[in-house]
């Protein structure tokens, strides 16, 4: 068996868990759509792609430990699960429409390899901190929708930003995070939301060398972040990364040389 056809298992409500066995490399559209009692499914290594509304609705699907080696995962794939928390694999290229929309997560990390956020993509969650790394080009209308959301950290290659972006978001109490004199920055500014430069420790509006100081001593430890200070954090990644190391630092100072000559 190396996969499960469309609707295999649609609308069987009293499946609660299942394992997926070893050799499986596709789960086909709606397979477990409505699967109401579906509590944990457990996915083998083998497997690269997900379909369209392959787990919608399946309301009591707290856990899904996604491989490393899916590629691929359809439109809907997790909407309206109860997901707190997820692993979005290396290697997706797209976060399709609604692909986890209407979960309760708390936290997510989009892996490098991302250039497409769709429209809802990460829509009606709990989500306060969201970090679009370096590389994502697109990013949809409501793709981040979150009345917790507090911080978005947005990068250079963002140059395709929905006109609905920042609809229904928390405006009064998002601040938009993102590199001086990016197409992020224009963006947010027509819009009339809050942002800040990534680096700019001293809120400033300028990038210096003192800023680079400061960074250096969150980098080496002279100074530490609370984990529950998503503001110092998103100043700090200046790679959109997700980690804070001397990396962040080099690489302000790289963009504060090139902008001198």
């Amino acid at each position: 068996l190396n996969s499960i056809a469309d609707g295999a298992f649609f609308g069987c409500t009293s499946l609660k868990s299942i394992v997926i066995p070893t050799g499986i490399k596709s789960i086909g559209g709606s397979v477990f759509y409505g699967d109401s009692s579906l509590e944990k499914v457990v996915f083998p290594d083998t497997l690269t792609s997900i379909g369209i509304s392959a787990f919608y609705k399946c309301t009591s699907l707290a856990e899904a430990d996604i491989p490393d080696s899916v590629q691929y995962l359809g439109p809907y794939a997790f909407s309206f699960c109860k997901l707190k928390k997820v692993n979005i694999p290396e290697g997706i290229t797209r976060l399709n429409i609604m692909v986890f929309a209407y979960c309760p997560l708390e936290e997510v990390h989009i892996p490098s390899t991302v250039t497409y956020i769709a429209d809802w993509a990460l829509g009606a969650t709990r989500l306060k901190y969201v970090t679009v790394p370096e590389g994502v080009t697109h990013i949809g209308a409501n793709a981040f929708y979150s009345s917790s959301l507090r911080v978005l950290a947005l990068p250079r290659s963002a140059t395709d930003l929905s006109e609905k972006l920042y609809d229904s978001l928390p405006i009064y109490f998002l601040t938009v995070y993102c590199h001086k004199d990016s197409a992020a920055e224009t963006f947010t500014k027509d819009t009339n939301t809050t942002y800040k430069y990534i680096g700019d420790m001293d809120s400033s509006r300028e990038l210096t060398d003192s800023d680079a100081v400061t960074m250096l001593e969150y980098a080496d430890g002279t100074r530490t972040v609370n984990e529950t200070d998503i503001n110092t954090k998103a100043l700090l990644d200046y790679d959109l990364d997700g980690e804070i190391t001397v990396l962040d630092t080099i690489k302000m100072l790289n963009d504060i040389k090139l902008n001198d000559i």
